[in-house]
């Protein structure tokens, strides 16, 4: 289960809120279902691409438009332990790609890398898209690869640098 928020940012009637371009469809897409605070059905950002019916209706999951917080813990509580679980490998990509898409501007959007300085190989333990847009953004190719990849594969493909994004690691309590 998901849960996330989408609450409005500013003051007054000039409130702004929205989900922007799948955001909540990456945070339920591996969950079961979604809880949501807001459950406005757009945007007012200028990024904005809906709220919670499309997010749900995309990857096939039950949402929750509002919930009881006390209730939603009670009930996470009585869930079977998390511990010891393998959750990288639940979220990570199946097969190398590559990524060019650099970051988002006003009037133009999402860019795409044109001439690339480096090149970095980017292991998957459940990497944000940002973060890989923030490096091609710098003049990076990126290669993602699985979290199982051998390091002699990596080495094959003779990166200038190798990046261990951040995932859901084991979910047992430090």
């Amino acid at each position: 289960m998901a849960v996330a928020s989408a609450p409005p940012t500013g003051n007054g009637p000039k409130r702004r809120f929205g989900l922007v371009d799948g955001a909540a469809v990456l945070a339920v897409l591996m969950a079961a279902g979604g809880v949501i605070w807001s459950p406005k059905l757009s945007g007012t950002i200028a990024r904005a691409t809906g709220g919670l019916q499309p997010v749900t209706v995309t990857v096939d999951v039950r949402g929750i438009p509002s919930a009881d917080p006390a209730s939603l813990i009670a009930a996470a509580r009585q869930a079977p332990s998390m511990a010891g679980l393998d959750l990288a490998q639940v979220v990570c990509t199946d097969k190398p790609y590559e990524w060019t898409e650099t970051e988002w501007r006003l009037g133009s959007g999402y860019g795409k890398l044109e001439s690339p300085r480096y090149h970095v190989v980017a292991y998957d333990f459940g990497v944000k898209k940002n973060i890989l847009r923030m490096l091609a953004e710098r003049g990076c190719r990126v290669t993602v690869v699985p979290a199982k990849t051998p390091a002699s594969e990596v080495k094959k493909l003779a990166p200038t640098g190798v990046f261990l994004s951040n995932g859901p690691g084991d979910p047992e309590p430090c």
